[in-house]
Formats: structure tokens, C-alpha cells, sequence
């Protein structure tokens, strides 16, 4: 699919600030904006489908809004109402003004107008070197060898600016609506938001391990159910087939999500805890580093996490977590759970079956309160002072 960029003049378009709030508004309900955008009429090669940015034309040059390009309704579809543009995609509208076209979109991210991705500051990168991003006219296609990295920056600084409030993604809405549903243990209504994000972003890890999670407690529910119901016999009984105490549970085959219950974390090996934790951390940091954050280790300087990870701006200080099994449960000292609720920077990441078939769960520090109970495992002993007297 082709990026296509519209262009924003504002004083010409004087009600952009009221499009951005309706179009937030929208986003937070968990919708996409619908709408349409004006383009030139020499256009004619807009598919459905095509990704689009929005630049703001005139002072600070850059990118405010993103989405896709969709079908129009068929009443409305310029190819179907008029012969002679039958060659069209089903985006064009039946509504153009001289030469000017519209097309159906739908906005999935959007931040706000005095804080677009400038252009300036691209050009200064080594990738966007010679590249041109001054369009004459509204939707062209950006150079197809750039369009993704074009849109990877979009993503970052849409990611960055909603975080602080200054702007929202639909694909961020979808995940936070998932998680008050697994909240609320409404497990196939999470698993129905998750999935919605990954059609926005099939990358999106936070989507990826949501759905992961839930299905998990699901299975593992009904297994429950079915053990439940099931009635054994006395040669299951005498072959060692009956139910397993929980507390005798592998952690390589069960949860205790399917009871809720808590089962604490059994202590393995030193050596083997170490193997485990070595081989996380190596996890992790090839995860972020392929994803293009440096990676500092400061797991010896016991600051509360393991490492601290950058990218365009950006920090994360990463605590990781090793399990050799599928459990997703943990050790967590008082000084990590204290990052967790003061470190806006905080991530959590867990690594199950750390050394046969890693699998990456990560949850910031907000998440981690919200969606984990935590239990005391140990007490401090100490010898009583005695009493001579």
C-alpha cells in the first residue's frame, strides 16, 4: 500500500482545531474518525487501503494525523454515480469542487496541531537525506523506498505525544479498553480489543501478549471446568492419574489463573536461577536493540531495574524477569515495586521458558499495580535477645 500525504493549510481551513478535538474525542470512544480530505484533481491513484499522513502546510511544516483510506458508501462513490470517472477507487466522493477530489478516510492517530512532526527535524536525519517532502499538491504519494520509515518516525512521536497527554491512538485505546475487559475477567471481550489493535498494528507487542494471556486463562478455565466435572476411577487413582495438589503443580504445564488463586513462586536451583535470568536479560536486550533503542546495563548498580533503554527521545528503565517455566508470576523486592510506583520510565518484562522458548511479556508500571496482586514470601529471622534478668 502507498502513503499518501494530504496537506493542511490552516488559514484556509479554520476549523482544524475543532477537527482534531472531534476527532480525539472519536479516537477515545475507541472508534476510528471517519471523515473525508480534499485533494488535488490530478490525483487519481488513491487506493482503499493506502496509508496517509496529514502535514500542516504553512508555519512549523510537518505531520499531525494518520490513517487509512477507505471505501466510501456505494451511494456516495464518485465511480458509480458518474461514467466518466468509472476508472476511480471506490474512495473518491461523489462531491468535488472544480478540479478537487475528496476521499473517504479514517483517522487512527492524531496529536495536536502545534506539535506535528516537524519536517525540519527529519531532514537532519542520515535515513532522509535528499528527500523531498514539499508536495504542490494535496494527496501524493511519498517515495515509496522511504514511506515506511517515514511512517515508523510517525509512529514514535504519535506514541511519545500521547503519552503526555498531547495527543491520543486509536491502537492504544483498543489495548486500554482490552485491559479493563481481562480486569473484570471478561476475558473474550479483551480478546476482541486486543485483536482490533492488531489489525492497526500487527507489531504491537502490549496487543500480542494481551490476547496471549487471556486465551491462556481461558484454556486453562475450561480445563478446570472439565477436570471438575470429570469423576475418576480407582485405576486412575491407583496409576497416580488423579488431581494434583495445587501446590504441586508443574510450573512448566499449569496457572493458577484458571482459579485465580495464588500459587507462590517455587525457588529452583541457584544455578539454574542464574541460567534463567542470564538468558532473559540476553532476551530483552536483543528485543529492544533490534527495535532500535541503545542498551545500557545497570543491573549491579541495584537501582530498582536492570536496564535503561533509549530511542529518539525516549527512556524506558526495563526490570526483567525470568521464569524457565509459563507461569506469570515473580519475584519482585520492595525496591523494584517502589520503581513501579514512582518511575513513570518504569517496564516490566517477563520471559517465560527463558531457556527452551522465550516468550516476551512486558507491562509498564501503572499496568503491573493494576493487573497483579502481590503476596509476602519471606520474613526476616532474627535471634532473640535474652533475658538474663
Amino acid at each position: 500500500m502507498a502513503l499518501i500525504i494530504f496537506l493542511c493549510n490552516e488559514k484556509e481551513m479554520t476549523d482544524i482545531q475543532q477537527y482534531i478535538q472531534e476527532a480525539r474525542e472519536e479516537i477515545g470512544e475507541g472508534l476510528p474518525y471517519d471523515g473525508f480530505w480534499w485533494t488535488a484533481g490530478n490525483t487519481r491513484k488513491i487506493q482503499v487501503g493506502d496509508f496517509f499522513l496529514i502535514q500542516r502546510t504553512i508555519k512549523d511544516r510537518g505531520y499531525f494525523a494518520s490513517g487509512k483510506v477507505v471505501a466510501a458508501p456505494l451511494e456516495h462513490q464518485l465511480r458509480l454515480a458518474n461514467k466518466n470517472y468509472s476508472d476511480l477507487s471506490e474512495a473518491y466522493i461523489n462531491d468535488f469542487n472544480g478540479n478537487s477530489f475528496r476521499v473517504a478516510i479514517e483517522v487512527y492517530s492524531i496529536v495536536d496541531f502545534d506539535y506535528p512532526l516537524e519536517i525540519k527535524i527529519l531532514k537532519e536525519q542520515r535515513n532522509f537525506i535528499g528527500v523531498n517532502f514539499v508536495f504542490m499538491s494535496c494527496g501524493c504519494e511519498f517515495r515509496t523506498e522511504y514511506a515506511d520509515l517515514l511512517y515508523s518516525e510517525w509512529e514514535k512521536h504519535s506514541m511519545i505525544l500521547a503519552r503526555k497527554g498531547l495527543g491520543i491512538r486509536l491502537v492504544d485505546v483498543l489495548c486500554e479498553q482490552g485491559q479493563e475487559c481481562r480486569n473484570k475477567k471478561q476475558y473474550k471481550d479483551a480478546i476482541a480489543h486486543f485483536e482490533k489493535a492488531l489489525l492497526l498494528d500487527p507489531k504491537y507487542t502490549k496487543a500480542k501478549n494481551g490476547i496471549k494471556i487471556c486465551k491462556s486463562i481461558l484454556e486453562r478455565q475450561s480445563k478446570a471446568t472439565n477436570n471438575a466435572n470429570a469423576v475418576p476411577s480407582t485405576d486412575d487413582i491407583g496409576n497416580g492419574n488423579a488431581a494434583v495438589p495445587a501446590n504441586e503443580i508443574d510450573d512448566d504445564n499449569a496457572s493458577n489463573e484458571a482459579t485465580e488463586e495464588p500459587v507462590f513462586v517455587s525457588y529452583g536451583s541457584p544455578e539454574n536461577n542464574r541460567k534463567v535470568e542470564v538468558a532473559a536479560i540476553n532476551f530483552v536486550t536483543k528485543y529492544y536493540e533490534e527495535d532500535g533503542w541503545s542498551v545500557r546495563s545497570v543491573e549491579l548498580e541495584k537501582v530498582g531495574y536492570d536496564l535503561i533503554c533509549e530511542k529518539c527521545g525516549e527512556r524506558q528503565d526495563v526490570e526483567v524477569k525470568g521464569r524457565s517455566g509459563n507461569l506469570l508470576q515473580f519475584i519482585i523486592t520492595p525496591n523494584e515495586l517502589g520503581k513501579a510506583e514512582q518511575n513513570q520510565n518504569f517496564v516490566l518484562c517477563l520471559v517465560t521458558s527463558a531457556l527452551r522458548n522465550p516468550t516476551l511479556m512486558c507491562w509498564t508500571g501503572r499496568e503491573l499495580l493494576q493487573q497483579f496482586e502481590f503476596y509476602p514470601v519471606g520474613y526476616k529471622a532474627q535471634l532473640k535477645a535474652i533475658d538474663n534478668a
